[in-house]
Formats: structure tokens, C-alpha cells, sequence
């Protein structure tokens, strides 16, 4: 064996052992060159073996330091995307929220150069309820075409159940898109419990005292993100339960019954507060709402107002404007491809919910 290469062979062994931890000085050309009796291009020789296998770094003068760990390979391989979120739907201005993250999914992969890899498989998305066999033939799908792709945009519809054996399965990270997960992925939603601070914060300055809640019926973790922020809020400012009324199912029965329902808890809170605030779960019966107290003269926003959580168009789509939350649909199709795209190059270890920044429209209804 060489001398040089005996020299790179014990540093080496010394890096790698961590007997030499990375930051720490490597042994000056002098140090080197009278314990093994060899020239100083001898051990400049070495230095540079070392530094070109990452093994040690040069510092701003002529000494060497251990490199720190070296960092993982790039996971972007194919330049593709398995994009398994539901198919467009024809436009409405009521709702096109999911069509809306699609754009901002699409826009984000056209500037990084990146191609989105649909499947037919996904059409039964856009149709609630989904049957099994239509989950096994995503779940399928999605297997063919892992060797395609770096990574994967996720539908909320798609549930746990569905995706629990191909995390592990495929190797490849996974962002769920408008729900959140108990599996090891990286999830995006609105940015729920922010908004509601700030619009019931907002509320507050405004003089509401009294509070009444319409639940929906679930049909996302979003919708239990909003009880579970609202019911947090109340809790941080002390507003008690007298003060608060809630109105279950309003999806589910007949508007006219929850109408009717918060027609009944307004008549009964108006006699001890002075503002009583609406919060709705859902932007559609919002709108029902809205137009069922005009249409009675009650005195909106005057007495009563509305927010609704949703943010969907149902909001913007005629006066009188309500007042909503902002999903901000385009900037989660972005910020969900941003995550992706991190988590395809190594740079999110532990799986988290991302969300854009806070946001509410002040309509006309608060």
C-alpha cells in the first residue's frame, strides 16, 4: 500500500468511527507528514482524496476540517406526479373549490416542470358515496403507477383505510389535500383555527355577546376542525354556554326545520343580549339563512349576523355578501405541491399539516 493511501485509509477510518466528529480539525500537514515520515505532497494528496469523497472540507485558510452529513440524494427521479384528486367539475360560482386547487396544483407544476399523471380511476371522486371496488381500483392504480412518479397529490375522499398499506408500500411521500390524516403523511388544509381567532375576534370588537352554532353533518375533518376551533375560541374567551346555542344536522334535515330552529334560539337570546352571532358550517345553508332572515326583516346585522366557515362562492355569489372564512382553495393547490416537492427532495422529516396564512371576507351579514 501506498503511503498516501495509508494516510487516507486512517483518516478515513477516523472520520467514519467518529473519532473524528464532523467540524473537528483534521491533523495539520506537519502533524501528518513527521508521524509517517513522508513529503508535504504526499499528504496534500490524500487531503484531496478525502475532500473529493465528501470525507473532509477545506477552511478559509489551509487547514482541513470533517465535513458535516452528507446530505441525501435528490428522490426526484422521474419528474412526474401521481395526481389522484377528483376530476374537474363542470363551473360554478356557487362552489369551485375543488377545481381551484387543481388550478393552483396545475400552475405550481408548470413552473417547476413537472407533469401530473391523472387516472381514470379517479372519477368516482366527484360522486358521493364511494363504493369499495372504486377504492380498490384507485388504490390499484396508484401501485401501477408508482415507478412512474416521485410522489403523490391525494384526494380528501380518499380515506385512511384506503392509504394506510401503500404508505409504507410505495415509498414514496404522499400529501393529502384538504383533510387531515392520523397516517405518516403530510397533510394541507385551510387554515381553520386561525381564521375563526380572527373573525370572531373581529366579532367581538363589533359588540356580539351571544352565539349560536349550526352543525353540519360531517363530511370532512374540516368540518370537525371548525367545532373544535370555534368551541376553543369560546373556551379562551370565557364565553360561557349560556351564552351559546347550537342547531345539529342542518344539511341533513330540511332547511326550513333548521331555519325555523335558529329563528327560535334568536326570539330566545334577543331578550337578554344585545348582537347575536350566526356561525354556519355550511356556506349553503349560510345562504338559506341569509335570505330567510331578509326576507322576515329581523334586523340583520343590526341584531343578528352570520359567518359562514366555508368560503366557498355561495358567499360572493349575491348580495346580501356574507361574511366567510377564507379556504383560499388556489394558494392550498400551490402550497400542497410546494410540501410535496419538499418532501420528494428529503427536506420534511416528520409529517405535519401546512396551511396558507389566515384570511376572512367581510360581507355584508357582520
Amino acid at each position: 500500500m501506498k503511503l498516501y493511501e495509508q494516510i487516507t485509509d486512517e483518516l478515513k477510518r477516523r472520520i467514519e468511527s467518529q473519532e473524528l466528529r464532523p467540524g473537528d480539525r483534521v491533523p495539520s500537514i506537519r502533524e501528518l507528514r513527521d508521524q509517517y515520515g513522508v513529503s508535504h505532497i504526499t499528504v496534500i494528496r490524500s487531503y484531496k482524496e478525502l475532500a473529493a469523497r465528501n470525507y473532509i472540507c477545506q477552511n478559509h485558510g489551509k487547514n482541513y476540517s470533517v465535513c458535516g452529513p452528507k446530505p441525501e440524494e435528490p428522490r426526484r427521479i422521474t419528474g412526474n406526479i401521481g395526481f389522484f384528486i377528483r376530476p374537474l367539475s363542470p363551473f360554478s360560482v356557487q362552489d369551485n373549490y375543488f377545481n381551484d386547487i387543481t388550478l393552483g396544483i396545475q400552475g405550481e407544476c408548470a413552473v417547476r416542470r413537472v407533469n401530473l399523471l391523472c387516472s381514470h380511476t379517479t372519477a368516482p371522486l366527484n360522486h358521493l358515496p364511494i363504493n369499495t371496488s372504486a377504492f380498490r381500483a384507485i388504490a390499484g392504480a396508484m401501485r401501477e403507477l408508482a415507478g412512474e412518479v416521485d410522489g403523490f397529490l391525494v384526494d380528501e375522499h380518499i380515506p385512511d383505510g384506503v392509504l394506510a398499506p401503500l404508505v409504507g408500500e410505495l415509498t414514496k411521500p404522499m400529501v393529502i389535500v384538504n383533510r387531515r390524516s392520523t397516517l405518516a403523511v403530510n397533510t394541507v388544509t385551510p387554515a381553520i383555527e386561525k381564521n375563526f381567532a380572527t373573525a370572531l375576534d373581529f366579532a367581538l370588537r363589533m359588540g356580539y355577546d351571544a352565539f349560536l352554532y349550526m352543525r353540519d353533518v360531517v363530511r370532512t375533518s374540516n368540518f370537525n376542525d371548525f367545532r373544535t376551533a370555534f368551541e376553543a375560541f369560546m373556551a379562551l374567551h370565557r364565553i360561557g354556554e349560556e351564552r351559546q346555542r347550537v342547531v345539529g344536522n342542518c344539511n341533513l334535515d330540511p332547511h326550513e326545520v333548521s331555519c325555523m330552529a335558529a329563528l327560535g334560539y334568536f326570539n330566545e337570546l334577543k331578550e337578554k343580549y344585545n348582537k347575536i352571532l350566526v356561525v354556519t358550517e355550511s356556506d349553503a345553508f349560510a345562504r338559506v339563512l341569509v335570505d330567510t332572515l331578509a326576507g322576515r326583516k329581523v334586523g340583520l346585522k343590526q341584531r343578528i349576523g352570520v359567518l359562514a366557515a366555508e368560503g366557498l362562492g355561495y358567499c360572493r355569489w349575491k348580495e346580501p355578501f356574507i361574511t366567510s372564512l377564507c379556504s383560499r382553495p388556489i394558494e392550498m393547490g400551490r402550497l400542497a405541491t410546494e410540501v410535496l416537492f419538499s418532501c420528494m427532495d428529503g427536506n420534511y422529516k416528520a409529517p405535519a399539516n401546512h396551511t396558507p396564512s389566515e384570511e376572512f371576507f367581510l360581507g355584508n351579514t357582520l
